[in-house]
């Protein structure tokens, strides 16, 4: 997937809606990569799932992203801005009225007064009445200067977003990607067990306690779907642990019968990660695609593999 270079592109814009830090350099992120999962984005920005995760939902609420529906969720950036400024222009155009429905009050209301006044206090009320007018037509002008400089402003945001929008090429979605290093790989590890509708099986060479931990909690809150966990377990680390999370009855423990090679994902046959173990984490480089010809070949060859290479692990 292309990087997009947003040098030169203010941020000044993205806070006057509201954005914090953080929200601007997730928006930033999907600007930049179009068409992005959750996962791509947590191993661009290296933010921790919960995190992107909630920043993603709360722009999609915001309409500054769009959800596209499939296998694997993927979001798109929007420009919600027009309709900020329609909004902020029909303010304006609400207190120019009131501005001049206050005016005519307060005319009518001298007039009246000036109906029941005796000649001596004619000349008096008229000026009163000019002055009021003069007040409300300045104050009406300086209203109007207002709501161009106004105007102004949001004709200078819309042209800089303009711009930032020139930068931006789409790119068409993709069913087959990568993840570099090993970080990135235990962010896509805990973002597809998340995204478990059905059944997940996990192979690793070694155990990893983080991704161990999240399928504890994971199965705990969703005991419809199923989990596999296939590794080389060592039993005097690990044992009181495997006993106590075979009692949720959704999740199965594998044992490999040497430390493996591989690491290994399939999710509701419908996703795929293949990865060979490297001696350094920044080598290692994962093939992710939910691509059917990938899950068929995982199912009907690289599945079966493990599963010659393992057993069961009842304590």
């Amino acid at each position: 997937m292309n990087h997009v270079s947003l040098e030169g592109v203010s941020r000044d814009i993205f806070t006057k809606y509201g954005l914090t830090d953080n929200d601007i350099k997730v928006y930033i992120g999907y600007l930049g990569w179009p068409h992005a999962t959750i996962s791509e984005i947590m191993t661009i920005l290296q933010l921790d799932y919960d995190t992107v995760w909630k920043i993603t939902e709360k722009l999609e609420k915001s309409q500054f992203l769009k959800k596209i529906e499939g296998n694997i969720e993927r979001y798109v950036p929007l420009e919600p801005y027009f309709s900020s400024l329609s909004d902020n222009l029909k303010k304006y155009r609400s207190e120019i009225s009131a501005i001049k429905d206050q005016a005519l009050a307060a005319q009518s209301g001298e007039y009246d007064e000036l109906d029941a006044s005796d000649g001596r206090e004619i000349d008096a009320s008229i000026q009163k009445v000019k002055d009021k007018i003069a007040d409300a037509t300045l104050t009406f002008m300086n209203r109007i200067d207002d709501a161009r400089d106004n105007a102004e402003k949001h004709e200078d945001m819309l042209a800089g977003i303009h711009d930032a929008a020139h930068v931006l090429s789409m790119v068409e979605p993709v069913n087959t990607w990568f993840v570099i290093g090993k970080a990135g790989l235990i962010t896509y590890l805990k973002d597809v067990i998340w995204r478990t509708k059905a059944s997940i099986i996990i192979v690793t060479p070694v155990v990893v306690p983080e991704i161990l931990e999240l399928l504890a909690q994971v199965a705990y809150e969703r005991k419809a779907q199923k989990f596999f966990f296939t590794s080389h377990w060592n039993l005097a680390q690990y044992g009181d642990i495997i006993r106590k999370m075979n009692v949720l009855g959704n999740i199965q423990f594998r044992q490999l019968k040497t430390e493996g090679e591989y690491w290994a994902v399939t999710r509701d046959a419908e996703e795929i990660m293949l990865a060979p173990e490297t001696p350094k984490d920044e080598d290692l480089v994962c093939l992710v695609s939910d691509h059917p010809g990938y899950a068929k070949l995982y199912s009907q060859f690289i599945g079966p593999m493990f599963q010659a290479n393992s057993q069961p692990l009842k304590i």
